[in-house]
């Protein structure tokens, strides 16, 4: 390591004096890292990502070949680091290049100039091409045998501040946008698993680019699983006749909801009677209750639909005010789908929403700032691997931590777990928390084989690592900075603050004070005698 700057000596109380200096070795805050890298080889996500982008580099000129690319972009995201800008800091992370593959003295990563090049050259074939690898991850999520297949999609808007391709203006959102569709799947009613994000326009309907991805990937389920249930959940704007026709023609069922409308009202008048005479029965027996509801189903056709399809009606009083609900549904009611568990079912993709605050919030899926299309669909797909790397982490918590961490969110995992820290300053730099229990030290290999393990006497998230049979040696919790290499000085810096991750909050800064001789010549200025 380059030589330090000087110790200094803190006075500051009697025979208490304070020594500061940088000596502190090669430290990285971000210990996780390992974790997210045995992740990633245990799966091999970005191993058959990288083997489906082109290269049009030259072989012989590579300083960063694509997979150390892919990964290190991917491993920032699942920490936290999802800006370019990052990466001009974190490139010297020595945790960050043994999780690449590098060992963590050896020349530094890519900087924010080589991504911007890297995710601008992606083509449409290549993003075709990557989409299939996560359709391929989920049918081998599925197992061998899977006794039901959920698929829920549904979109989420990303507010847009610049000039990017296919930002329009959304009236319902109420401001410029894209609406990217999150498609997840449940397997034997188990975890949400991230499928993929499909980036659309800012005007796009709910049915756009749905239909082709569903095709896709039921193509290569069925191919998997032949025989296996298949059912397609959306809100009301998948219950047209586009996905209706398309869920048939492709043999799948399918559990939508259903706008409500004039027919329907008249269809359900009786339900609805029903329940307005028994809200006002508890009214006259005091019984209160949150609500009062019933269920029933109606034989439905629109216009434009080629046949009646059945549609579940819910009728209920919340609070005094009427509350009706419909679903147009495939599923029979001779295999035990009756009215109210078809309802409930629908209702059950509500976790879904969890899943969309995760992927968008926690893993920076609204980070889609390129100028054009392309390169911000690829983004998406980047920030969808690094979800689907932590979604493995949430799986083996399941198994094999306690409670405060087995239903653990991505946040969750991300702050007390990968960094250590407490969930209340999940992006301050050095803010440890306290060790976790129950949570298996992290193992992995790095690029020659060695095996990095936590040091002897450790116990939750590791404090330093040692990679097994050499010298070196890594701090896994504190500064996440290390001295650049390579300096002409050879002198260290002190490190530099993190830009702070807390989006919408100003500060008011306060104002300054005028100064005497100011407010002096103001008052002349308005007539006033002096003073």
């Amino acid at each position: 390591m380059p030589a330090s700057q000087p110790s200094l000596m803190l006075p500051l109380g009697p025979g208490k004096p304070v020594l500061l200096d940088w000596e502190g070795g090669e430290l990285s805050s971000d210990g996780g890292l390992l974790l997210v890298a045995r992740a990633d080889r245990s799966l091999r996500l970005t191993e058959r990502l990288a083997a489906e982008v082109h290269d049009p580099r030259c072989p012989a000129q590579l300083r960063h070949p694509l997979l150390a690319l892919l990964r290190q972009r991917v491993y920032q995201i699942a920490l936290g680091y999802e800006d370019g800008n990052d990466a001009q800091t974190l490139r010297h992370d020595p945790l960050l290049k043994t999780a690449v593959g590098r060992t963590p003295r050896a020349a530094p990563l890519a900087g924010q100039s080589t991504f911007s090049r890297f995710e601008n050259a992606a083509t449409a074939e290549d993003l075709a091409r990557l989409e299939g690898v996560l359709q391929d991850l989920f049918v081998e999520h599925c197992g061998a045998a899977p006794r039901e297949i959920v698929l829920d999609m549904d979109p989420y808007d990303d507010p847009c501040h610049g000039e990017q391709q296919g930002v329009l203006f959304n009236g319902y959102y109420d401001g410029h946008c894209y609406l990217p569709l999150l498609i997840c799947g449940t397997v034997d009613g188990g975890q949400q698993h991230l499928i993929g994000v499909v980036l659309r326009g800012g005007k796009a309907a709910a049915t756009q680019e749905a239909l082709g991805f569903l095709e896709d990937l039921v193509a290569k389920l069925r191919t998997r699983f032949p025989g296996v249930p298949i059912i397609v959940r959306g809100d009301a704007g998948y219950g047209v006749e586009e996905m209706i026709t398309g869920c048939r023609n492709a043999q799948v069922d399918f559990c939508f909801g259903k706008a409500t409308n004039a027919v329907l009202h008249r269809q359900t008048q009786e339900l609805r009677d029903r329940v307005d005479r028994a809200e006002t029965f508890r009214n006259a027996q005091e019984k209160r209750a949150k609500s009062c509801r019933a269920f029933a189903e109606v034989d439905y056709q629109a216009k434009s639909w080629p046949r009646g399809e059945r549609v579940v009606a819910k009728a209920e009083v919340t609070y005094g005010k009427p509350n009706p609900r419909f679903v147009v549904t495939s599923l029979a009611p001779t295999a035990g789908w009756s009215a109210r568990r078809i309802y409930q079912f629908y209702c059950a993709r509500g976790d879904r929403e969890n899943r969309i605050k995760e992927f968008k919030l926690d893993m920076a899926g609204d980070r889609l700032s390129c100028s054009t299309f392309l390169a911000n669909q690829f983004r998406l797909i980047l920030h969808a691997a690094a979800f689907i790397l932590v979604q493995s982490l949430q799986a083996t918590l399941q198994e094999v931590a306690g409670p405060e961490l087995a239903q653990a969110q991505a946040v969750t995992v991300r702050v007390k777990l990968l960094k250590g820290r407490r969930p209340g300053n999940r992006d301050q730099p050095g803010h440890s928390g306290a060790p976790l229990h129950g949570v298996p030290t992290p193992t992995a290999l790095d690029g020659t084989g060695s095996l990095l393990r936590a040091a002897p006497g450790v116990s939750g998230s590791p404090t330093c690592l040692t990679v097994a049979g050499s010298s070196e040696r890594c701090s896994a919790r504190g500064l996440a900075w290390r001295a650049p290499t390579g300096s002409k000085t050879g002198a260290a810096h002190p490190p530099r603050p993190v830009r702070s991750r807390q989006r919408h909050r100003c500060i008011a800064k306060p104002r300054k004070r005028a100064s005497p001789l100011r407010l002096e010549s103001t008052k002349r200025a308005c007539g006033e005698p002096r003073a």
